[in-house]
């Protein structure tokens, strides 16, 4: 297909027989090429981590476009397409292949592994699908792993590979062309990317934090600079919590799809628990989109969660963006106080801290000052962090109790986190 419709490309195939054979491939080859198009998500994120990217990367994505080609293929297999069992793609996009054939979603009995996180995914889904077809919940299987593939074959079991098409091939090789042309035009202006880490105030006042959070920002520090290598942008840390990457607008345009998504703010949600905000200013001079992308950072500031908004010269802010937020509370308490930190836009340590103090006193209702105690912060801080916990649900107003003949009634707050195992 890219011989006949892009007859000015020259490619080559990196054959790979695992995930790490690539890594000596790509350091010693990758300068040798304008882009490099990795057939999955995994398989990029994985070299993402393991190599230093200095040219162009873009992976296939797993649209329903692929699912909707092995569908087809074991419908021509005579399997009954209904009860399959399938891995590496999310249920919204299997349904919205399903929803493109005019299957009601009912009808389906389908038996779903997509744990992409897990080092052990190929052994995992292999075993999914044999489960899957000896115990007769599926008919058939759709993989996008090519050793589960082989495995289902040499097995005697029906599987077929989920492969991208050529529509999502040539709509990836359109772009990396896009990419090129942009990055050479001499006329392109200067685009500025603004990185705020919103660390809670609470900083300051528990000292346990400070530890959390310098682990987290060397975490960031590293996607950042990733992401900065792939639009081969500079990069200025201003100071702890902020950093400025300079770069073109072409190329900010390409990576984020004409400023319609930031892949950065995902990157950002798994290596911190703590709020990111970002600005995408642009001008005729450095000065000009620094100012820009600062206006945009603020703006992002006053938003919940990581998010992002872009402004452009001469333009108001647009946006919000932002990413998807983790599907559910996991059973992993590590994991669990994570999620109600950023549920709640604190630290984890604070999570911590809470917990731990509302265990000790025997109780989990309690007044503004009790806390700014009982926590030794001060009470504007407790005031704050009350405030946080009610608008996240995380707390509720109980009722009011009288500490003096003097004043106002103080409110006592009644704690609302899960269960945690010690």
């Amino acid at each position: 297909m890219i011989t006949q419709e892009f007859p000015e490309i020259q490619e080559k195939l990196l054959v790979y027989s695992s995930y790490e054979s690539i890594v000596p491939a790509l350091q010693e080859q990758q300068d040798m090429y304008d882009t490099i198009f990795f057939g999955g998500p995994s398989v990029y994120r994985f070299a993402r981590e393991k190599v230093r990217q200095t040219t162009h990367w873009v992976a296939f994505p797993r649209s329903s476009n692929n699912i909707l080609r092995a569908i087809a293929e074991l419908k021509l297999l005579g399997v009954d397409i209904t009860r399959l069992s399938i891995d590496s793609y999310s249920q919204n996009i299997i349904l919205e292949a399903y929803r493109e054939l005019h299957i009601p979603t009912d009808r389906l009995k389908l038996q779903i592994y997509n744990n992409m996180e897990d080092k052990r995914f190929p052994q995992k889904a292999l075993q999914h699908h044999i489960k899957a077809l000896k115990e007769g919940l599926a008919d058939g299987c759709a993989t996008a792993s090519i050793d589960v593939a082989n495995e289902m074959h040499r097995k005697g079991l029906t599987c077929v590979p989920i492969i991208p098409t050529h529509d999502v091939i040539r709509a990836a090789v359109s772009n990396a062309m896009q990419y090129h042309r942009a990055k050479s035009n001499a006329k392109a202006q200067i685009a500025v990317i603004y990185i705020n880490i919103n660390f809670p105030p609470e900083h300051s006042l528990l000292l346990s934090d400070e530890y959390s959070f310098m682990l987290q920002k060397m975490g960031i520090t590293k996607e950042i600079y990733k992401y900065a290598d792939r639009i081969s942008a500079s990069v200025a840390e201003e100071s702890l919590y902020n950093f400025i990457l300079f770069t073109t607008r072409g190329a900010v345009e390409l990576e984020t799809d004409q400023f319609q998504k930031f892949e950065l703010l995902r990157w950002m949600q798994d290596v911190t628990d703590y709020t990111i905000s970002i600005g995408v200013g642009n001008g005729e001079t450095a000065t000009e989109a620094r100012h820009n992308a600062f206006r945009a950072m603020l703006k992002a500031k006053g938003h919940a969660g990581n998010t992002a908004y872009v402004m452009l010269v001469d333009g108001a802010p647009v946006g919000p963006y932002t990413c998807e937020k983790k599907e559910t509370l996991s059973e992993n308490p590590q994991e669990a106080v994570q999620h109600l930190a950023r549920q709640a836009g604190i630290s984890a340590n604070t999570i911590h801290h809470l917990y731990n103090w509302s265990k000790k006193i025997g109780t989990e209702s309690f007044t503004s000052k009790e806390l700014s105690d009982g926590m030794k912060i001060s009470k504007r801080s407790a005031d704050r962090l009350l405030e946080k916990l009610l608008n996240a649900g995380l707390a509720s107003l109980e009722n009011s109790r009288i500490i003096s003949t003097r004043g106002r009634p103080a409110r006592i707050i009644r704690l609302h986190l899960p269960s945690l195992r010690e």
